[in-house]
């Protein structure tokens, strides 16, 4: 409900590397949360407009800036609205399989470009996106400290920039799985003002964590699900509000969970996702994650 370069928007999210490359390719936000997931960025010189649509889509995100409540009646408000979610979604023992799965995606940055990603997840701290379209695949893994990529076969290259914002995205799908937030001591939680998402009234949830980007959370009222998460990031010299709204929820085995995201940079949409396939499995082969 939550990465970088060459495949960095990919989960959920292409960051700067990627969009200084030979390739010119440019840069777009991935949840995930996951990012997720993991949300990490893609492409495009392949579409050769995607900055273009950065820049200049008119399409803002359906919210409105929040405030912190005042400081004091914070962690009871924050925890009573974190447990109703995690109720709503079909509990923590269903939300924590989403710590390790395997996602298909469709994702379109405009009309032009339409990419499919396989990502595979083991939260908190590991990811592997291959996404594919206008004939090219591009490749982005995160190995705990470690960052590759590849663009058709050929190695990337990587930055220390990079794999930070890839390893924000990754943190950023784990706090949106849920489960973690009243478990984790990292985790600190306090309530902020309530927003509108799409037209509905949202409470949000302010999550801190040491060395990380703070995540607001914003849930429906009425029905507890999540409906959008964000986090201010610096990129490029500057700090952009990187925010994703969830919708279309489906069941499968007791969770609910969104399948459609839509990723805005600065309340600018970036790319729309639809989580087409959704598997939870046990455990991940350390090879997934190995560079070549």
């Amino acid at each position: 409900m939550v990465a970088s370069a060459k495949v960095a928007a990919l989960t959920e999210g292409v960051v700067k590397a990627m969009f200084l490359t030979k390739m010119k390719t440019a840069l777009v936000v991935i949840v995930m949360i996951l990012g997720l997931e993991i949300g990490i960025g893609l492409m495009t010189a392949i579409s050769g407009n995607a900055v273009e649509a950065q820049e200049d889509k008119s399409k803002s995100a359906p919210t409105e800036t929040a405030k912190l409540v005042k400081p004091g009646v914070a962690d009871d408000t924050a925890k009573a609205i974190v447990e109703k979610a995690i109720k709503a979604h079909g509990g923590a023992e269903k939300l924590a399989k989403l710590k390790v799965r395997q996602e298909k995606t469709e994702t379109k940055y405009d009309k032009m470009s339409t990419f499919t990603m396989d990502s595979l997840i083991q939260l908190p701290d590991r990811a592997k996106y291959a996404a594919r379209g206008s004939n090219r695949t591009f490749i982005e893994v995160i190995n705990g400290d470690k960052i590759w990529t590849d663009a058709d076969g050929k190695p990337g290259e990587t930055t220390a920039e990079q794999l930070k914002h890839g390893r924000e995205l990754l943190h950023e799908n784990y706090v949106v799985t849920l489960a973690p937030l009243l478990k984790d001591k990292r985790f600190k939680l306090s309530p902020l003002t309530e927003i509108k998402v799409n037209d509905r009234p949202a409470l949000g949830v302010k999550v801190t964590a040491k060395d990380h980007a703070d995540v607001d959370l914003y849930f429906d009222k009425d029905t507890g699900l999540l409906v959008k998460s964000e986090a201010t990031r610096p990129f490029d010299g500057k700090d952009i509000v990187m925010s994703t709204v969830y919708s279309e929820y489906k069941e499968a085995d007791g969770l609910k969970w969104p399948r459609k995201r839509v990723d805005y940079w600065d309340e600018k949409q970036v790319r729309e996702s639809e989580i087409t396939e959704l598997k939870f499995l046990d455990k991940i082969d350390d090879s997934e994650f190995a560079k070549p």
